[in-house]
């Protein structure tokens, strides 16, 4: 057995980067901790399809109009803009795939 600290990873634990407790050109896995309030920041991928699981709080999916609750799971395909607005401190998980650094892109 293996203890391994994570702090070093910023919440970014799998992907094609360094530090990466698992190195993977296929996949990025990754959480954050968002604040109640947080408006999108409407970026893209243009290559990526991501993922965001939805662990606790809720967001406010602004293209559908719908409330997304815990366990449940936001798909974005390559072009389509992330309009999350986080109407509860909340944690999720982040899968991206594949893992292609530099492929997030904001409408200014």
């Amino acid at each position: 057995m293996e203890i391994i600290e994570c702090k070093d990873y910023l919440g970014w634990f799998v992907g094609k980067f360094k530090p990466a407790l698992v190195y993977s050109e296929e996949l990025e896995f990754g959480y954050k901790r968002i604040p109640k309030d947080t408006i999108p920041d409407y970026h893209y991928h243009k290559f990526k399809t991501e993922y965001t699981i939805l662990l606790e709080g809720e967001i406010y999916c602004e293209s559908i109009s719908r409330i997304i609750k815990p366990i449940s799971c936001i798909k974005l395909k390559p072009d389509e803009k992330n309009d999350q607005f986080y109407t509860k401190d909340s944690l999720i998980l982040i899968i991206n795939s594949p893992s292609i650094m530099n492929d997030k892109y904001i409408d200014s």
